[in-house]
């Protein structure tokens, strides 16, 4: 059986003053986007390397959450940052290195598995399997429950 989801982005010229934005299920718009020519560009908005990030993140969260459930824990809090390097030889933006980091609270698991089922999810998570560079993972497990 095949899925298919709808996303999509938007430009409007107008000079200095050009809007962009991006959102699901073709929806209204959920995120802006810089206003920059490159995927490198710094302004107002987001860059088409924090996107990745983004999509990176919450992509790998869920495929985490469902890892859990599949092995009968449940996070009470998960949160996840991505870092995407991107090369600076490339006005392009081309993605050199990806580095997750995950803090979570989920009762009854030790560190050990946490480390273990966190990078199954990164292996297994369909963002990952995009890109063909290398993804590092931080993971830390909160004995006590402090948000995520």
């Amino acid at each position: 059986m095949k899925f298919l989801r709808s996303s999509g982005a938007r430009w409007t010229s107008g000079g200095a003053r050009s809007h962009a934005a991006t959102g699901v299920d073709d929806g209204l718009p959920t995120l802006k986007l810089g206003g920059g020519v490159t995927a490198t560009s710094v302004g107002q908005g987001c860059s088409a390397g924090e996107l990745l990030g983004a999509a990176h993140a919450a992509c790998f969260t869920m495929e985490l959450i469902r890892i859990l459930s599949d092995s009968n824990y449940q996070p009470e809090s998960l949160r996840t940052q991505a870092q995407v390097t991107l090369s600076q030889d490339d006005p392009q933006g081309t993605v050199v290195r990806l580095h997750l980091t995950l803090t979570g609270h989920i009762p009854g698991l030790c560190g050990g598995l946490f480390i273990r089922l966190a990078s199954q999810a990164k292996a297994s998570c369909a963002t990952s399997r995009l890109f063909d560079v290398d993804i590092s993972l931080d993971a830390i497990l909160n004995s006590a429950h402090e948000p995520a």
